[in-house]
């Protein structure tokens, strides 16, 4: 338990009043835009247990709204993007965009702590939670932490103005912490800080009903994700498309997602006549994920740019195969234990042998997926965190 073993056990005068700031937190259990969300929901019902928990969020509405969510309080601010997944925004066409919500989420965070006594700040993610939580930083003087979770520092460490503002986001936060060891690395080298690797991961339940995927009697690949580039969609689809038919009529792709490369996909996928190959579906909700994860075979990740994915989390609690490219920490920590196949970032060719070799033999690392499941345990990166927050604020 994170109480006994890290001796977190607080009364309720020394329970912390926590505000989580953060641009993915999901609307309901429906909302599949949220993508990361369910995984900070995951995190703040944890926390939540031990502190006094209230979540500042954009809104797709245009008013604010204010929830109670089990034990946290969600307050939820109108901005101008409305229901658009911030993680499409791009400067400079969506300058005005990015500035709603900057000056949205800080209005907000202003108007909660002028009215509830705040003793610390999470920011999830350095941009655009960190933004908030440096401004509040300096209105009220109140302590922060970053955990960065890879797009957040990626997008923005090669621009000027933007790589500035991140270096004084990180160099202002008591704490920060990366979901990589990579992007921990780069962290380091940006703001010339100390930053902790503190892992991301998913609380998994079982589905309330089971799929029977379709077609029968074929292997089921499964992506879900962002249809970006970082996350390697069309590179899944360019695989398939090199697999002899005879290995393609024995398995099915389907693909859950959204974003700038959708048409692109749709495209790949009339081109290279994959229709009965991949099923190509729009964002999900948590238990429609749950549900395909307990019906496909195998997880594939083909990410160019990643930390490591969510979605080997979950391919480790349901306990199923993965193909992965060796991009990041996914590729180091994979090969490390044993616990998936491991491809060339970019390579669509090493992709569909990597897929033609699991048919063979699908059971290999089944072993080293228990290992590395350990280390990704939620509850341990809950327990560091507060640890932490303890310590720091007690200085």
């Amino acid at each position: 338990m994170i109480n006994s073993e890290h001796g977190l056990k607080p009364s309720v005068q020394d329970k912390k009043r926590l505000l989580v700031l953060t641009s993915s937190y999901p609307f309901d259990k429906s909302d599949g835009r949220a993508a990361a969300g369910f995984f900070v929901k995951d995190f703040i019902t944890l926390i939540s247990s031990l502190s006094e928990v209230t979540v500042i969020t954009q809104n797709i509405e245009k008013e604010t709204s204010i929830s109670q969510e089990d034990k946290v309080s969600v307050i939820r601010f109108p901005w101008s993007g409305k229901s658009r997944p911030l993680s499409t925004l791009r400067l400079p066409q969506d300058f005005f965009l990015i500035l709603s919500v900057i000056f949205s989420g800080i209005s907000a965070s202003i108007k909660h702590i002028r009215k509830n006594k705040t003793d610390h700040i999470i920011a999830m993610w350095a941009i655009p939670s960190g933004v908030w939580a440096l401004f509040m930083k300096y209105f009220f003087n109140i302590p922060y932490t970053v955990w960065c979770l890879g797009s957040d520092v990626w997008n923005y460490q090669n621009s000027y103005f933007p790589r500035a503002i991140l270096r004084l986001i990180l160099k202002n936060a008591n704490t920060v912490y990366a979901d990589g060891f990579e992007l921990r690395d780069t962290i380091k080298r940006i703001a010339c800080i100390n930053c902790t690797y503190l892992p991301s991961s998913r609380n998994f339940k079982k589905p309330i009903k089971h799929l029977s995927l379709k077609p029968e009697g074929v292997r089921h690949y499964l992506f879900v994700g962002r249809f970006h580039p970082n996350k390697g969609p069309d590179i899944l689809i360019k695989a398939i498309h090199l697999l002899p038919k005879e290995i393609r009529s024995n398995i099915h792709c389907h693909m859950f997602g959204g974003g700038p490369l959708t048409n692109e996909l749709k495209l790949l996928i009339k081109e290279f006549q994959l229709e009965s190959s991949i099923t190509l579906g729009d964002f999900i909700g948590e238990e429609k994920l749950i549900e395909l994860l307990d019906a496909a075979d195998v997880i594939v990740i083909p990410s160019r740019k990643d930390t490591i994915s969510l979605m080997v989390s979950a391919a480790l609690q349901i306990n199923k195969s993965i193909i992965a490219t060796d991009v990041g920490d996914m590729g180091y920590v994979l090969k490390k234990y044993l616990a998936g196949r491991t491809v060339p970032a970019e390579s669509a060719e090493a992709f569909a042998q990597a897929i033609e070799q699991d048919l063979l033999s699908s059971n290999e690392y089944a072993h080293g997926r228990s290992e590395l499941l350990e280390l990704i345990d939620l509850s341990k990166s809950v327990a560091t965190m507060l640890e932490d927050i303890s310590l720091k604020n007690k200085k």
